[in-house]
């Protein structure tokens, strides 16, 4: 698979050769509104980043996923979050999950399945209401 800078790049070989713009996507097969598309994903995630090659330098043997597992079962496992009332992520699912059941958000409890209704919406037919459904059907 050809990366999106690869692709922008092509179309803007292709453009630099006389081929329009509108031309060059459709052969590439690049939406032209790619072209001016700025992900703000590597702005953002660049902190991150840089903590992450300084804690690979500090700790040569330690790979960039051994310190991203690390930093996720700190934040899941070990970091109090407020939303949660200072428990972490495990013990909100832990205190939620009980033997009847997970609690929704309308404080009753969810059905065996893990849905938020108590039971089905439609209930099902009785044997003979399926059978007048079907004669009402054909007798049209």
């Amino acid at each position: 698979m050809v990366s999106v800078q690869a692709r922008r790049d092509a179309v803007a070989f292709a453009m630099t050769r006389g081929v329009s713009q509108r031309r060059a996507c459709t052969l590439l097969d690049v939406a032209r509104s790619a072209l001016g598309y700025c992900s703000r994903l590597a702005v953002k995630d660049a902190p991150v980043l840089k903590r992450m090659v300084d804690r690979s330098l500090q700790y040569p043997r330690f790979g960039y996923r051994r310190i991203a597992e690390t930093w996720r079962r700190h934040f899941n496992e070990v970091r109090p979050h407020s939303p949660l009332g200072y428990m972490t992520p495990t013990e909100f699912v832990a205190s939620i999950t009980t033997n009847a059941g997970p609690v929704t958000a309308t404080e009753r409890t969810a059905a065996v399945c893990g849905a938020s209704a108590l039971r089905s919406v439609a209930q099902p037919l009785r044997q003979g209401q399926k059978q007048k459904a079907e004669t009402a059907a054909y007798s049209k």
